[in-house]
């Protein structure tokens, strides 16, 4: 077994997916002293902790469970009242009039209740959707930093916040051949006027990589392109109006190399 493979047999050991001849093969070799494996396994590690920090909890809204109690409710077994029993009255019209009173108060009571419940319904739809989109983006991206850690070849690249942002950090996975991901957190959350831009560097050309936004917490995460070429040497978070620009203008927040 060359020593590429146990490289790569740190990232499925930091993620407890190593098992039968792999797993004893793995863990002799660290107890021979590996430092270059050891230190990959401490950078997978780390790696998945922040991701773990930076992926939000999901909880659903309180208006979606007291929506679906409502509809529970509304489709349970009726109760069948017993008829009343037939009074005879001196006078008839009274009795008629009130009767048809009644019913057209029961009949708008019914419709302002179904639209009230119309409405919290199609909200809580509306809720449950977004929640679910959020949730479909959350894994994809936790599927996408395990593929990165386990493909060989990959590197975590250390951002550290500059002077404008210095409590912000952030680690980005990058392979050569695939791209990577990048987990950032302590970043402070822009005006809708403003978003953040990763940019690659080779050669002293800064090449745009995208736009990203972060949450109350401070906390995002990207999908970077692999860039063509040479492997960039250096990785940089600018400030740039909405929309991005094709070079940095604004204040670099995170910048990190290899």
């Amino acid at each position: 077994m060359t020593h590429d493979t146990y490289e790569t047999l740190a990232s499925g050991y930091a993620l407890g997916t190593l098992d039968g001849e792999d797993l004893t093969q793995f863990q002799a070799h660290l107890a021979e002293g590996c430092a270059a494996c050891t230190t990959a396994l401490r950078e997978s590690a780390q790696t998945l902790a922040l991701l773990a920090r930076a992926t939000s909890p999901v909880i659903p809204p309180a208006s979606v469970k007291e929506a679906l109690l409502a509809r529970i409710a509304a489709e349970g077994p009726r109760r069948v009242e017993p008829a009343a029993p037939i009074v005879r009255r001196p006078r008839w019209f009274p009795w008629v009039a009130g009767g048809v009173a009644a019913s057209f108060l029961a009949f708008f009571t019914g419709m302002f209740v179904a639209a009230r419940y119309e409405a919290r319904l199609g909200q809580a739809t509306r809720q449950a959707v977004a929640l679910r989109q959020r949730v479909e983006r959350q894994q994809a991206a936790v599927y996408h930093v395990i593929d990165l850690l386990r493909e060989p070849g990959t590197s975590v690249v250390r951002l550290r916040g500059e002077r404008s942002a210095p409590d912000a950090s952030a680690s980005l996975l990058w392979n050569d051949r695939s791209g990577g991901h990048l987990l950032v957190a302590s970043l402070t959350p822009l005006p809708s006027d403003k978003t953040y831009e990763l940019w690659t560097i080779s050669g002293g050309t800064a090449r745009p990589a995208g736009l990203f936004t972060v949450d109350t917490s401070g906390r995002g995460g990207h999908f970077v392109d692999p860039v063509p070429g040479s492997r960039p040497e250096v990785f940089a978070v600018t400030i740039e109006p909405a929309g991005g620009t094709s070079t940095p203008t604004g204040p670099v927040v995170l910048k990190g190399s290899f």
